[in-house]
């Protein structure tokens, strides 16, 4: 072992035990604020989960004197998106929720921390997505979706992620009028993903699935120009039966649908001339 090694061990060495000592002063500082009363207020679920999330038909799952574990399920009040609520950690506020999401979509994405060297990164973020190109086209065609994503990890959220049929946001530090806010707007996360029916005459009058406009109208899945179903150059994903343009698929090579796994489109006879 020459010294250039030994001077790399050493520099990694003094980094890693830098990293360490930062953590141990963060905290020790945090359990301090906490005994003196000084640790950012929390809600601790008082007046309950019903009063501070709004959620309608609010039914308490789990029982115990203690609010820690308790699950709150409801709906939205502006939407029947079922939602849920827990509460994991009462003394910094950590917070779950759930909300139903288009099982199709997959997506994870956390805040980036010190010690996430060498992982997919965005922005600030640490992105858990296969295809960066495909969430970017995303965010590239809906950029209210990421002023969500943003909102929604400036009020608190830790990791937000989409899978298996549900959108789930761990949060700290919420304040009371945090809870409805933090609500809405993940549900406007949610929304973006949600699917609408559409009947596509060129693959055989088959209702199929598009993405769903602002204004509740079928969109392609890439481009999200407006469609009608009666388009001779749509095709749909195989895989998870997804509506965009033809035009589109062949740019981009693949379903547009963040998660979905496939590569083969199903096409009319119009769309393959």
């Amino acid at each position: 072992m020459d010294l250039g090694d030994l001077g790399i061990m050493l520099f990694y060495g003094v980094g890693l035990a830098a990293v360490f000592v930062f953590a141990y002063v963060v905290q020790t500082k945090a359990r301090r604020e906490l005994r003196e009363g000084r640790a950012h207020p929390q809600p601790r679920w008082s007046p309950g989960p019903a009063a501070l999330t709004g959620l309608l038909g609010l039914r308490r799952i789990s029982a115990g004197p203690s609010p820690v574990g308790v699950i709150a399920e409801g709906l939205l009040p502006t939407e029947t998106r079922r939602v849920s609520v827990s509460l994991l950690q009462e003394h910094v506020g950590y917070v779950r929720f759930k909300l139903d999401l288009d099982p199709k979509v997959h997506l994870s994405l956390r805040k980036k921390g010190l010690l996430d060297i060498g992982l997919e990164r965005f922005g600030s973020y640490v992105l858990g997505t296969d295809d960066r190109a495909r969430f970017e086209n995303t965010l590239a065609r809906v950029p209210a979706l990421k002023t969500s994503i943003d909102e929604a990890f400036a009020l608190g959220v830790e990791h937000l992620l989409l899978w298996e049929g549900e959108l789930r946001a761990d949060a700290t530090h919420l304040r009371r009028e945090d809870y409805p806010v933090l609500l809405r707007v993940l549900a406007d996360i949610a929304r973006t993903f949600d699917p609408i029916g559409i009947r596509v005459q060129v693959l055989g009058d088959r209702e199929l699935r598009a993405i769903r406009g602002a204004n509740g109208d079928a969109r392609c899945s890439y481009c999200h120009d407006h469609v009608t179903g009666a388009e001779p150059d749509l095709v749909a994903c195989a895989a998870c039966n997804t509506v965009l343009h033809d035009a589109c698929w062949k740019e981009l090579g693949r379903c547009p649908v963040l998660g979905c796994s496939g590569s083969v489109p199903e096409r009319g006879r119009v769309a393959t001339r």
